[in-house]
C-alpha cells in the first residue's frame, strides 16, 4: 500500500485544497539530470511510470532502452519525463490530469513524444503536472489545473479529464501544453501539486498556484538565486553566495523557525552557509554544499534525513551521515538521493517499493546505501520511482562506406552508415583532405577533386558522435580517376557485340580528357580471355582493322585520343572473347568481341 500519498487519499486532500488552501504536501525538486545518458530507472510502476512496456514494479535496475540518451529527466508523483538532446520531450504513466502532455487522458507505459513541444531547454514534472522551458525563455505547462498550476490567469483550463477515476470527465486541466502568461526569460522550473516556480536568468524567482493566484508574480526577497525546488506548499531555493532562503508552510520546522507556522515571505536559513544546490521530498530538505557534504532537515518518519534515526522530525540542518564528494541531490517522496562525484548513488528513507536500488524491497534505511548503480550522469526520482542517465559506455560504429572512385575535375558523393547501440541520434563529421580536422559536416558530403590529378587517391575520413559525446572514426580511399568516356568507333562498348574478322589488328581508341603521357594502361594489360557467345546481344561489323602486327600505344593530340593496336590470333575464328583494358588509376575498361 502506498505510504500517504495515494491516488484516494490525495483526491480527498485535492477537494480539501481547493476549499480550504490550508494545507499541501511536499515536492519534487526541479533538479532532475543535467548530463545526457542512456536511461535506468526502478521502483514503482503500477502506472507504467517506468517505461518498460509493463505495468509493474521493479526492484532491479533496468535500462529503459527504446528511447536512448536523454539531456534531462524529471519524475513526477506517477509519470515520468525526458528530454532529448534535439529539444523535444517524451513522457509515459500516469496521464488522469494530462500530465504527459499527449492529448489525452490515458495511460501509456512506453515514453510517447510530445509532439506540440519542440526547442525544450528544461522540464519538471509534479505530481499531476508537467512543464518545461523552451529555449525561447517561455514557460509551458499542462496537466492538472487545481489552484491555477497552469499559470493561464483566470482563464479556465482548455480541457476536462478523468482526474483520479478510471472514466469518465470533469477534472479542469490540459492534455496539450499551453504558455504561462506574462513570464519570460527562464531558465529552469520547480512543481508539485501547487506552488510552481521559475527562476529567471536575472536570479529572481516568481511563483504561481498555491495562495499567488493563476498569473506569476515575483517571490520577494530573493536575488541571485541558483537553485530552486517546492513542495506542495512549501519551497526553497539557494543563492549565489551560498545562502539558503525557504517559505511557506513550517511543518515540521522547513523553515527553522519554531515561532513561526508560515510565510510566504523566503526567510534565511542561517544554520547554511555555502550551499549550491537544494532540494525537497516530502517536508524534507537537502542542501549540497560546495565541500561535498549533504545537508537535511524536517520529516524524518522514514529516515528520509538520513542522520540514522527515524525520529518524526529533524528541526535544524544536520550533516547526512557516512557521506561526501556528493555534486547532485534529488529527493523521492521519503527517499532521499546523493550522486557522488565518482557516479554512485547513494539512497537512504522508504524503501518498501525498492526505491533504494539495492535489488530488494526491504526495510528502510536512516543511513545512505549504494544503489547498484555505476557511471551515473544524474537522478530524477519520482515519488516512489527512480529515474537516472548513465553514461553511454557503447560508442557508435561507422562505415566509410569506400572505395570511391572520382575523374579528375569532377566530384563524388560520400555516404556514411553509422549506428548507436542506445538508438540515440548520431552526428557525421569529415576530414576530407586528411589533415586532422574533421571540418565538413553531414552523413553524405560531396568530395571535389577539382585540384587533383590521376592517377592518384586520397584518404578522407568520417567521424560519428552519438548524443552522449562518444566518437568513432572511420576512413576511406578515393582514387582519382582519367576521365575515360568510353572506347571510339570502330569499338561498340557494352553490351554490344563486335563482330571482326580473325587475325586482324583492332584500332582500340579512348580519351582521357588531354594527353596523359604513354604510362596510362596499366602493367601486364590489356588482356583477352574466351568467353560464351551471347546469341542475345546484339552484334556490330568491325571494318576499319588493319594488318596483323605488334600491338603499340600511341596519341593522337588532334583528336584528343589514345589508340592502342590489338593484334588479334587467326586461330580465334569461332570463338568469342573479351578484351579487358586496366589504367593505371585502376579503373578497368571492357568490350567483348566475336571473331570470324
Amino acid at each position: 500500500m502506498k505510504y500517504l500519498i495515494n491516488r484516494a487519499w490525495l483526491g480527498t486532500l485535492l477537494i480539501v485544497m481547493f476549499f480550504a488552501c490550508s494545507m499541501g504536501i511536499s515536492a519534487l525538486p526541479v533538479h532532475a539530470l543535467s548530463t545526457q545518458g542512456n536511461v535506468w530507472d526502478w521502483g514503482y510502476g503500477y502506472y507504467g511510470q517506468l517505461g518498460q512496456g509493463t505495468y509493474l514494479n521493479s526492484a532491479t535496475p533496468t535500462q529503459l532502452d527504446t528511447i536512448g540518451s536523454v539531456s534531462s529527466l524529471a519524475g513526477g508523483c506517477y509519470h515520468s519525463l525526458a528530454l532529448k538532446p534535439d529539444g523535444t520531450v517524451w513522457a509515459w504513466g500516469d496521464n488522469g490530469w494530462g500530465e504527459l502532455g499527449i492529448g489525452s487522458d490515458v495511460n501509456t507505459d512506453v515514453p510517447t513524444q510530445i509532439s506540440s513541444l519542440t526547442d525544450v531547454k528544461a522540464i519538471a514534472a509534479g505530481c499531476y503536472n508537467s512543464m518545461a522551458v523552451k529555449a525561447d525563455g517561455t514557460v509551458w505547462t499542462w496537466g492538472n489545473n487545481g489552484l491555477h498550476n497552469l499559470g493561464i490567469g483566470d482563464a479556465p483550463a482548455p480541457d476536462t479529464c478523468r482526474g483520479f477515476n478510471s472514466s469518465g470527465s470533469g477534472a479542469s486541466c490540459a492534455k496539450t501544453p499551453v504558455q504561462v502568461v506574462n513570464l519570460t526569460d527562464v531558465k529552469a522550473v520547480a512543481t508539485f501539486i501547487y506552488m510552481n516556480l521559475a527562476l529567471k536568468n536575472d536570479g529572481t524567482v516568481w511563483a504561481w498556484g498555491y495562495e499567488y493566484g493563476g498569473t506569476p508574480v515575483q517571490v520577494p526577497g530573493l536575488a541571485n538565486v541558483t537553485s530552486i525546488a517546492t513542495g506542495g506548499d512549501f519551497a526553497i531555493a539557494s543563492e549565489a553566495d551560498g545562502t539558503v532562503w525557504a517559505w511557506g508552510t513550517n511543518a515540521y520546522n522547513l523553515l527553522v523557525d519554531t515561532t513561526a507556522s508560515s510565510s510566504l515571505t523566503p526567510v534565511q536559513i542561517t544554520e547554511l552557509n555555502n550551499v549550491k544546490m537544494v532540494s525537497t521530498g516530502y517536508w524534507t530538505a537537502m542542501a549540497l554544499k560546495s565541500d561535498g557534504t549533504v545537508w537535511a532537515w524536517g520529516r524524518n518518519i522514514e529516515g528520509e534525513v538520513g542522520n540514522g534515526t527515524t525520529s518524526t522530525s529533524i528541526t535544524t540542518p544536520t550533516q547526512v551521515v557516512d557521506l561526501s564528494d556528493v555534486k547532485m541531490v534529488a529527493n523521492g517522496l521519503f527517499t532521499s538521493f546523493a550522486l557522488k562525484t565518482d557516479g554512485t548513488v547513494a539512497a537512504w528513507g522508504y524503501n518498501w517499493d525498492a526505491e533504494l536500488g539495492i535489488g530488494t524491497y526491504s526495510a528502510n534505511s536512516p543511513t545512505p546505501v549504494m544503489a547498484n548503480m555505476n557511471n551515473v550522469t544524474s537522478i530524477a526520482p519520482g515519488s516512489y520511482h527512480v529515474l537516472v542517465t548513465v553514461q553511454n559506455n557503447q560508442p557508435p560504429t561507422v562505415s566509410a562506406n569506400g572505395p570511391y572512385y572520382v575523374p579528375e575535375g569532377g566530384s563524388v558523393t560520400l555516404t556514411a552508415t553509422g549506428s548507436d547501440p542506445e538508438n540515440g541520434p548520431l552526428t557525421y563529421a569529415w576530414d576530407l583532405d586528411n589533415n586532422g580536422t574533421f571540418e565538413t559536416t553531414g552523413q553524405s558530403v560531396t568530395f571535389s577533386a577539382a585540384n587533383l590529378t590521376a592517377p592518384s587517391s586520397q584518404i578522407v575520413r568520417v567521424q560519428v558522435t552519438d548524443d552522449g559525446g562518444l566518437t568513432t572514426v572511420d576512413q576511406a580511399t578515393v582514387y582519382i580517376t582519367y576521365n575515360f568516356t568510353g572506347f571510339f568507333q570502330p569499338i561498340n562498348n557494352l553490351p554490344t557485340l563486335n563482330a571482326v574478322n580473325a587475325g586482324r589488328a583492332i584500332p582500340v581508341k579512348f580519351s582521357l580528357g588531354g594527353d596523359k603521357g604513354l604510362n596510362i594502361i596499366a602493367e601486364g594489360y590489356p588482356v583477352s580471355q574466351q568467353i560464351a557467345c551471347d546469341s542475345s546481344a546484339p552484334t556490330s561489323d568491325i571494318e576499319a582493322t588493319t594488318t596483323a602486327g605488334s600491338s603499340s600505344l600511341t596519341y593522337d593530340p588532334t583528336a584528343d585520343q589514345y589508340i592502342y593496336v590489338w593484334s588479334t590470333d587467326g586461330t580465334w575464328a569461332g570463338t568469342c572473347r573479351q578484351l579487358t583494358v586496366k589504367l593505371a588509376d585502376g579503373t578497368v575498361h571492357q568490350a567483348d568481341f566475336e571473331f570470324k
